[in-house]
């Protein structure tokens, strides 16, 4: 499948690295279905992909509801008739101690980072090994593989999520579906507006990772051929300590 004709599938697509990944994918021409809850932010990039080159796909998707998450892969199916690359993005991020931490944002999170993350799995990997091809790219954390006081709520769902990675890559292997989670440090995104005191001060991070950085390096690891498969990345700022 050559990049002028994939057809990408990202969720947490109006904003951060999803929106980046999706404009960078598009200037090689791909067909990019953006998915997220934010209407009015997502039918803004998808003017930025089709100024970069691309095709865009609008499908207002909460990724908790999994209806919705089967009327995403059904639209995208029905526009594209397949999928070549899942960007298992949307993610959600709230900190502090356990008593102060409210049991909406809790559910929230849980069910965003984990269960949304399983959904779009379970709806898409079928699809993958029909075709015997395509690339998912799932969304962990240094805090999938790490914890910190007041953040391991947060990084439990991070753990599952490199959990789910690994148990598919094995489930996957004898297919030329490749599997694929990254694990970032701080990236400037809206994720940490949930701190009191963003992680740039906190760390004293200076440079924090870009998105459109990400999105490069996602873009590699997408061009590698079939038998080539980069199972996880661990990124950080070269100035974060944690």
């Amino acid at each position: 499948m050559s990049a002028q004709s994939r057809a990408v599938l990202i969720t947490g697509a109006s904003s951060g690295m999803g929106a980046a990944t999706a404009v960078r994918l598009a200037r090689d021409g791909a067909r990019i279905v953006l998915a997220a809850r934010r209407v009015d932010r997502l039918d803004a990039v998808a003017e930025q992909v089709r100024q970069a080159g691309g095709e865009a796909l609008v499908v207002p998707t909460d990724t908790t509801e999994y209806e919705q998450v089967r009327a995403l892969v059904s639209r995208t199916m029905e526009a594209f008739g397949r999928i070549d690359v899942v960007f298992n993005n949307a993610g959600l991020m709230r900190v502090g101690p356990i008593e102060k931490l409210a049991i909406a944002d809790i559910d929230r999170m849980v069910r965003t980072n984990v269960l949304g993350a399983i959904y779009v799995l379970k709806e898409t990997v079928p699809i993958l090994k029909r075709q015997d091809c395509g690339i998912i790219i799932n969304v962990s954390s240094v805090l999938g593989r790490k914890t910190r006081a007041t953040a391991w709520v947060y990084a439990a769902t991070k753990w599952a999520v490199t959990a789910i990675n690994e148990g598919l890559r094995e489930e996957l292997v004898g297919t030329k579906v490749r599997v694929c989670a990254i694990q970032p440090g701080v990236v400037d995104t809206e994720l940490f507006d949930a701190f009191e005191t963003h992680p740039k001060k906190a760390f004293s991070i200076t440079h924090p990772i870009k998105p459109e950085e990400v999105a490069d390096l996602l873009a590699y690891i997408i061009d590698r051929p079939w038998h080539f498969n980069v199972n996880e990345v661990l990124m950080r700022p070269t100035q974060q300590m944690v």
